[in-house]
């Protein structure tokens, strides 16, 4: 079992458009300073080998819960404030946050430590 971590996040947002009105790949910040648990679910989880690798890649799975008036959707990141750890999120479950009561349940893989993360 791992042990759950509270911790303080923000939700970021993939926006953005370059000189020339195609889509970039930039992050805007949705929210900050929200209260949130995360938890690694399963270390050994595998996805599909980039090509020209013969063996899947381990990936790490983390389960996170925020309050049910976060707005955050699949593809967003969530970013420990204090450590500056990143997840993508590939589930949201729960009320909606016109609801505002309750937690949100959010299926996440660590980000790539390499992806550039700006706000």
């Amino acid at each position: 079992m791992f042990a759950a971590r509270r911790v303080r996040v923000e939700t970021l947002d993939e926006t953005g458009v370059d000189a020339y009105g195609e889509p970039a790949e930039s992050w805007a910040q949705l929210t900050a300073g929200i209260p949130a648990t995360v938890v690694e679910v399963a270390a050994n989880t595998s996805r599909t080998p980039p090509v020209g690798q013969e063996q899947a890649t381990p990936m790490r799975r983390f389960t996170g819960r925020v309050p049910a008036r976060v707005a955050v959707k699949v593809g967003d990141r969530v970013v420990d404030e204090a450590t500056g750890e990143a997840w993508i999120v590939d589930a949201v479950t729960g009320p909606s946050p016109v609801i505002g009561a309750g937690w949100r349940r959010l299926d996440m893989h660590r980000a790539n430590r390499t992806q550039e993360v700006t706000t």
